[in-house]
């Protein structure tokens, strides 16, 4: 086993349409549906899906990850996509001001083994998608990274040769993409980022000078970089 990705786990992947699915799985369990939609939106993990607490979490420009971080550690979220605000806004219309989005008739451990269950109904298991609900995750930090860093991240780029016209991402700025790839994540090591996004090494030699492609981008980054 190694700690770095060697391949592309994120359901766009896999071939997978992301709002089909979670549209057929919110049909068959809202819960699920959406605890999977936030995993989209943000990155979470399963078990910070099905304890989020919408309307406490939201911070207006970003949300706060508070309940089943891994060893307790909170975080902030940027929204820097119109459609992550609407995602939050839709889910807090579904829910009391003080409720969490799992099923409130379950246990956590009855809900965590419930998400489980919808996720292998559907299909999106290794062994039948090559995905699992975690791959939402993956697509999320990846996606994430390309934003920042304005290429591919190492593991959806097989050739480590994919570049804007204008050169390189600078050093500078992969580093920072994968600063804040592993704070969206809820890591405080920059390593861990590999186990998501594949390992940076080759990129980060070939760095040159470059800058974010469009004054949109820019200011995108300029956002994250404030709340990181």
């Amino acid at each position: 086993r190694t700690a770095t990705a060697q391949k592309d786990k994120s359901w766009k992947a896999a071939g997978i349409d992301v709002q089909a699915m979670i549209t057929m799985v919110s049909a068959y369990d809202p819960y699920v549906g959406m605890q999977l939609r936030m995993v989209a939106a943000f990155g979470m993990r399963r078990e910070e899906a099905v304890m989020f607490r919408p309307w406490l979490s939201d911070e207006g420009t970003s949300i706060r990850v508070r309940d089943g971080t891994k060893g307790g550690r909170e975080r902030s979220v940027a929204i820097i996509h119109p459609y992550q605000r609407e995602e939050l806004d839709a889910i807090k219309a579904s829910v009391k001001k003080t409720a969490h989005i799992g099923n409130p008739d379950l246990t956590l451990k009855q809900a965590l083994r419930r998400f489980s269950y919808v996720m292998e109904r559907f299909g999106v298991t290794g062994k039948q998608l090559g995905v699992t609900g975690h791959g939402l995750r993956h697509e999320f930090l990846n996606d994430l990274y390309e934003q920042i860093a304005g290429i591919p991240s190492p593991v959806r780029d097989e050739k480590k040769t994919t570049a804007p016209e204008e050169g390189w991402a600078s050093a500078e700025q992969i580093d920072f993409a994968r600063a804040t790839v592993s704070e969206a994540a809820g890591h405080s090591r920059l390593s861990i980022t590999n186990a998501y996004i594949g390992s940076t090494r080759e990129s980060k030699k070939a760095g040159q000078n470059w800058t974010v492609r469009t004054p949109d981008e820019a200011e995108k980054w300029k956002r994250l970089a404030q709340l990181s």
